[in-house]
């Protein structure tokens, strides 16, 4: 799911893992902090130089799906850059280490690409918020905008997101496959769907410019990532209350920021140890 590269970007006590499709108009970004680590340079006392590389996305799943296989129960995994400090004159790659509960260690080693990593900038969201469960916009949005049943992009791809005051969200798509054409056909095959407030754990959705259309496979997908990760976050303590995925949106803006939040004593707030954030861009 994220795209042809992935971007890493190693920090002192941060892990950050980054992907955008090709024609960048969708990302997600992934951060992993102090808590996710048993150590860190920083923790270590040992100096570190930030390093941003890029990788395949591909080769980075294969490596780390095939080594788990091998090595079985994973017990820890070690990170760390070959190749890349003055003077070492080795290939440059991003060497991974998984060691089993057993003592068995597996090392796969994936080659950097060259090149400069792609990194967005800080979006202009709109003014618009709505949280809810990543569940309830999961199902709304394979309703709205099913995937294929061949595996392809499917005919519902774009979703409009419209703040209704005094009501919730309105999420609408066009099924532009079914119709005999014109717009009587996209009308007739349209679907959808009120999110009342009650249904929302937070929301600001007054004022202007409150609709915003934009692909929604890639939104849903996020929802659907979410959903299951926040359950083996939560086993792991690093998730306090319950996951919410916060909506941020609105004309006046160029993109719609999708981010993990969590609600605790009727509080949105971000996780400190974790962030997951998806960037899309909106049609004109």
């Amino acid at each position: 799911k994220l795209g042809r590269d992935a971007v890493l970007l190693f920090r002192a006590e941060e892990l950050v893992l980054h992907g955008a499709d090709d024609g960048h108009s969708a990302a997600m970004q992934f951060a992993f902090r102090r808590r996710f680590f048993r150590a860190t340079p920083a923790c270590a006392g040992a100096a570190c130089r930030n390093a941003d590389v890029v990788t395949s996305a591909r080769a980075l799943l294969v490596a780390l799906k095939g080594s788990q296989q091998r090595a079985g129960h994973i017990d820890s995994l070690l990170l760390t850059l070959a190749g890349v400090a003055p003077g070492d004159n080795r290939e440059p790659r991003l060497v991974l280490e998984f060691t089993a509960r057993f003592g068995g260690k597996v090392r796969h080693r994936v080659p950097l690409l060259e090149g400069p990593p792609f990194l967005p900038g800080e979006p202009n969201a709109g003014p618009h918020v709505a949280a809810l469960n990543p569940n309830l916009l999961c199902r709304i949005l394979e309703h709205c905008a099913p995937p294929s049943r061949g595996g392809g992009a499917g005919s519902c791809e774009e979703v409009t997101v419209t703040a209704v005051p005094d009501e919730g969200l309105r999420v609408q798509s066009y099924d532009l496959m079914a119709g005999s054409g014109g717009s009587t056909g996209a009308q007739a095959n349209r679907t959808e769907v009120l999110v009342t407030r009650n249904d929302l754990e937070a929301c600001a959705l007054d004022g202007p410019g409150s609709e915003v259309t934009f692909a929604g496979r890639g939104l849903r997908d996020f929802a659907r990532a979410v959903e299951t990760f926040s359950r083996d976050l939560e086993t792991a303590g690093l998730l306090v209350g319950q996951a919410l995925l916060e909506l941020r949106f609105g004309n006046v803006g160029g993109s719609v920021v999708c981010h993990l939040a969590t609600v605790a004593e009727g509080a949105v707030r971000a996780p400190q140890d974790f962030a997951a954030v998806l960037l899309i861009t909106t049609r004109d």
